[in-house]
């Protein structure tokens, strides 16, 4: 239930969470949307690869 709640607020209020986040690091602006963009990349790679991953063992598994 708590994922859910928080996965709620996450979607409805992401892009004013990243916002705020990025005003708060002591960086220059250029800095701040390299770090912010790169993150965004991380994160991406990250779900791809474990959603990828659970393909691969869920078939393996309905094989087995």
């Amino acid at each position: 239930m708590l994922t859910i709640f928080l996965l709620f607020f996450l979607f409805r209020d992401g892009k004013a969470f990243v916002a705020a986040f990025t005003e708060l690091l002591p960086l220059k602006a250029s800095e701040r949307e390299r770090i912010v963009g790169s993150l965004g990349l991380m994160l991406q790679a990250i779900f791809r690869g474990s959603l990828l991953c659970g393909l691969i063992q869920g078939a393996t598994g309905g094989l087995g």
